[in-house]
């Protein structure tokens, strides 16, 4: 039987529209620092992740910022205030050392207020996420965006580290299709220069359906290979507004026929 793929981003279109229209009436008490005043005043929710809320701040007409504002420490994610800090500096570090490139979003500072941290960086209207899902990218365009991306995750791992977390919700671009990776808060050391070996890793992270299948398997792996599988996957539902399955793991259906079978219908598609 050939292989049903399910075609995700319909739903998910609507989950996105839904998701930014409650964003934008989203209400929060929470303040910018004075010392961040000079980047303008809030106008707008523009964003909501796992842990942290994303606000349009405009200084002028031609000066406008994106401020991540973090959730407040939680026990259950960090045991320790301290921990907690420790995280968010080395998210912002990690972006600092690799921004350095076109197609990375660039980070302009961090400051924290009340235990609650503000991380200022640049602004990039369009999601590439709903680019593709409203089939607003062509394939000329869809192509011109994966080799920026590209040579945005060379850039990352030769500074020895890996994102962990690519897809296409953490794309943004710009009116002439100028890309940005964002989102390093997955981010890790995958190797050790000084020591000149590769730090492998083995725990579950990342989203599901971009994840590499080593990711589920508990087993040490390099995470600069895995975020090559995702780039894979990132290319796949670029160009064919679908993804191949929930997950690459032997309990999705779609993945073990397209692990068992050698004249799987799936599509190969070729990321060179």
């Amino acid at each position: 039987m050939g292989m049903f793929i399910r075609c995700l981003f319909h739903h998910s279109t609507l989950l996105y529209a839904v998701a930014l229209w409650l964003n934008a009436f989203a209400v929060t008490t929470t303040a910018l620092p004075s010392s961040l005043r000079r980047y303008g005043s809030r106008v707008e929710t523009i964003g909501r992740g796992s842990t942290a809320s994303v606000y349009l701040c405009e200084a002028s007409e031609t000066e406008i910022f994106a401020v991540k504002v973090f959730d407040a420490w939680d026990p259950k994610e960090h045991s320790t205030l301290e921990d907690y800090r420790k995280e968010i500096l080395r998210q912002h570090s990690i972006t600092k050392r690799v921004s350095d490139h076109d197609s990375i979003v660039q980070v302009f500072d961090l400051k924290e207020k009340d235990e609650i941290w503000f991380e200022v960086m640049e602004y990039y209207p369009q999601s590439v996420f709903a680019a593709v899902a409203q089939g607003n990218s062509s394939e000329v365009e869809s192509e011109c965006l994966f080799k920026q991306l590209i040579g945005a995750v060379a850039h990352v791992h030769q500074h020895g580290f890996a994102h962990r977390d690519l897809k296409l919700e953490n794309l943004m671009m710009d009116s002439h299709g100028k890309l940005k990776l964002l989102d390093f808060g997955r981010a890790v050391l995958a190797y050790d220069f000084l020591e000149q070996k590769v730090l492998l890793h083995y725990d579950i992270i990342g989203s599901d359906p971009y994840m590499a299948p080593e990711g589920f398997r508990s087993l040490k792996y390099d995470p600069r290979i895995a975020d090559i599988w995702s780039l894979a996957m990132v290319y796949y539902a670029m160009t064919l507004r679908q993804l191949p399955w929930e997950r690459p793991h032997v309990s999705d259906e779609d993945s073990r026929v397209f692990v068992s079978s050698q004249t799987s219908s799936v599509s190969r598609v070729s990321i060179l």
